[in-house]
């Protein structure tokens, strides 16, 4: 069974390539998929807060839970927070909580985006696109409806497992998608509908 899985993701691994080079050259055409931790991380840093408010925000160890009291906390200070969506602050708590704390030798000394954007891992948002697109088409990721145990379980599947090997990654994929899923399939362009594909 899990050969043939094996084989079955080896055999559409030039078709996902097909999608993962259209997700990486064309984001434009995937604005439909909420923006990842990491995007909204950017977000913040290029508004420019405070240094000791960059450093609190990838400095420190909490839970999702936490994270989102201290980012509703930290609005006034950083007022992009305060112009979040639920989600999207949701989204950013999740993240924080799985790639923060930093380790300060990486920390970058200013607010260059390029900088920041190799030191802070793939956010789920990057993951949907680069890895779930590498055997089938995007839309049976997204208009999927689990909690984090159901994508975690599936994640951890054989066949996952080849393309998403990293339990880290597993983690950030799943958080991202319980809180950002389903997408209506009728916000997806018709050139990615999956045509009723699932899992």
């Amino acid at each position: 069974m899990i050969r043939k899985a094996a084989l079955v993701c080896a055999t559409v691994l030039a078709m996902g390539g097909m999608y993962a080079h259209m997700a990486a050259t064309q984001p434009e055409g995937f604005g439909f998929v909420p923006a990842g931790g990491k995007t909204l991380l950017l977000g913040v840093i290029a508004s420019t807060p405070a240094r000791a408010d960059v450093l609190a925000l990838v400095s420190a160890k909490k839970n999702a839970a936490d994270w989102k009291t201290f980012l509703k906390d930290k609005a006034r200070a950083i007022p992009v927070l305060g112009r979040m969506t639920e989600s999207q602050l949701t989204t950013l708590a999740s993240y924080l909580s799985l790639a923060a704390p930093i380790k300060e030798s990486m920390i970058p000394k200013g607010l260059d985006h390029p900088a920041w954007s190799q030191v802070l891992p793939p956010d789920g948002r990057d993951l949907v696109l680069n890895k779930c697109q590498v055997c089938h088409i995007i839309t049976v990721a997204v208009t999927q409806e689990k909690d984090v145990r159901g994508w975690r379980g599936l994640l951890q599947t054989p066949n996952h497992k080849g393309v998403i090997a990293a339990e880290a990654e597993q983690e950030m994929l799943g958080q991202y998608l319980a809180i950002n899923m389903p997408i209506p399939v009728e916000q997806i362009p018709e050139a990615l509908r999956a045509g009723g594909a699932s899992y």
